[in-house]
Parts: structure tokens; sequence; C-alpha cells
């Protein structure tokens, strides 16, 4: 049995309950080949984290859920290893390398090889975001929320 907000979470763009401004200037950020830093505030409930959801699954594709990490800050205090689980997230060979995505000069080989993901979900903005063109910039890669309760 899934969640009730699992459920009936918004799958586009226009199913957020928020203005139609704030729906189109996300849909047009997310679409963006080079999207902006993002911070959305409000109280709890208002759609923050479903509307960065749909930004991940647009701006990342079917598999965004292998490449965006959500970090509960109020978690950092309660719970055991949620500080590890997002160092090893920043660091995709392993707790003991070196390597890690802010030392990554191109993220795209280590990308291309993540499998697609089974998040069937239609493309938030109702088309896929287009494919960087050669000469142009990476496509984004990884998509880091911090929350804060």
């Amino acid at each position: 049995m899934t969640v009730w907000l699992e459920q009936y979470k918004p799958e586009r763009f226009d199913d957020l309950l928020t203005t139609p401004q704030v729906a189109d200037a996300l849909k047009h950020l997310a679409l963006q080949a080079n999207p902006p830093h993002l911070l959305l505030s409000g109280p709890t409930g208002c759609g923050k984290t479903a509307a960065l959801q749909l930004v991940c699954r647009q701006v990342l594709g079917p598999a965004w859920r292998a490449t965006t990490h959500v970090l509960q800050a109020r978690d950092l205090d309660k719970t055991a290893g949620a500080m590890a689980r997002f160092e090893a997230f920043l660091r995709p060979e392993g707790v003991g390398s070196e390597d890690t995505l802010a030392g990554r000069t191109s993220l795209d080989a280590f990308d291309h090889n993540i499998s697609a993901s089974a998040d069937r979900s239609p493309p938030p903005a109702g088309e896929e975001s287009p494919a960087p063109s050669s000469g142009t910039f990476a496509a984004v890669s990884r998509i880091i929320v911090i929350e804060d309760a």
C-alpha cells in the first residue's frame, strides 16, 4: 500500500498548488541548459520539496533519484549515519577514495554509466530537457538539497 503523499504527489509543474507564475518560473528554469542555483523558502507544507523534486526530475531525467541527495539538516543530530551517507554521495568511488565530485572536471562519464531507473514518471514540463550540444556547458549531473526544519 502506497503512502497517500506518494500516490497523489504532483507529476507536472502545473499540478503544484501555487500561482501559475511560480509554476511557469520553475518550468522555465528547469528547461534551461544551465539552470541557475535555486533557493526556495516558505512554511512547512507549502510545496517546497514537491517543487524541488519536479525540478530535479526535469533537469536530471528519469534516473534523477540516483543523482540527487536530500540532506535533512535536522537529521544530522538525530539520525546515525546521516552525514556518512552525504559524504558517500560526494565520493562516488567509495568512502576511502580521494576522488570527490568537487574534484572532478567532468561528471559526464560517471553519469552515463548510471543505469536508467524504474522511475517512469513523465517529465514535469511535458518534455525532456534537451541534451547539451558539443562545445556547451556539461549537463547538470548532481543536485544536493539541504532542508532545514
